[in-house]
């Protein structure tokens, strides 16, 4: 109770997999691959999002194929500023280059409890 979630997939352009307003239990995360991906588009829908919550995190998923990373970090790091986000980049891919931190398909779910544990001990 009182914890909101949304998921949005920006494999092939952006959509909403579960808005704030849905169940948790009506979502799943479900890795696509596809080539190269565009994050702006999930950056622009992210920003017509409605945000209650006085915690904020932010989980970015990647198997490290942005295609327009630099020009959507950008804008998502200044969104989440103004926004009181904090952010925590995820690849699946070992060869990161780009700051994500590291973890597998399998151990996702035991990667992100870890870190919102984490982030939890300031509130």
């Amino acid at each position: 109770d009182g914890i909101r979630t949304l998921v949005i997939d920006f494999e092939g352009g952006a959509k909403v997999r579960k808005s704030f307003i849905d169940k948790a239990e009506q979502t799943s995360i479900v890795p696509l691959s596809g080539g190269g991906t565009n994050l702006l588009p999930a950056v622009r829908l992210l920003q017509e999002q409605v945000l209650k919550g006085k915690r904020r995190l932010l989980f970015l998923l990647s198997d490290g194929e942005i295609n327009d990373r630099e020009q959507a970090e950008r804008e998502l790091n200044d969104y989440c500023r103004r926004n009181h986000i904090e952010m925590v980049k995820i690849t699946f891919d070992e060869e990161d280059k780009y700051g994500y931190e590291h973890t597998t398909i399998i151990n996702l779910h035991r990667f992100l409890a870890r870190r919102i544990i984490e982030k939890g001990a300031a509130y």
